[in-house]
């Protein structure tokens, strides 16, 4: 061992190491040409596996925020229509809460007017005393 530690660190040593060396590369760089290739193919692959991911996943997003915009949208017009319906119902009763007491009053009023309209169209029987006094005012 002491024999090839002297061989290496000697000039010729080292001259003979870097031949061997570079001998070696030479012939391996063929595979090791293939193996860089490999290794970036399966980073590019998988980097691209994972870019078509990430875009199935964005366009799925999209949809999904756009259905719960449009969810909320549809909430927040039902709330406001609610609103507005409660508002008016208030205004209806407030104005038209009355209304069945003037409905009764108009309709007894309708009656009354009816049954002294009938009362007007009802010729009374003259007395005997003005039937008198109108023919001797006639002759």
């Amino acid at each position: 061992m002491d024999e090839l530690m002297s061989l290496v660190s000697s000039p010729q040593g080292i001259l003979i190491s870097a031949v061997v060396v570079m001998m070696t590369l030479y012939f391996a760089r063929n595979g090791a040409h293939e193996l860089i290739r490999s290794v970036f193919h399966a980073l590019y692959s998988s980097l691209r596996l994972g870019a078509r991911s990430l875009a199935i996943a964005n366009r799925r997003l999209k949809e999904r925020n756009r259905e719960v915009l449009l969810e909320l949208g549809r909430e927040q017009a039902e709330r406001e229509l609610d609103r507005e319906f409660f508002r008016i119902n208030k205004f209806v009763e407030r104005d038209l809460g009355g209304y069945p007491t003037l409905q009764r009053e108009i309709e007894e009023q309708v009656t009354r007017i009816s049954e002294d309209y009938e009362r007007c169209g009802d010729v009374p029987t003259p007395s005997p005393e003005w039937v008198e006094a109108v023919e001797s005012v006639a002759k």
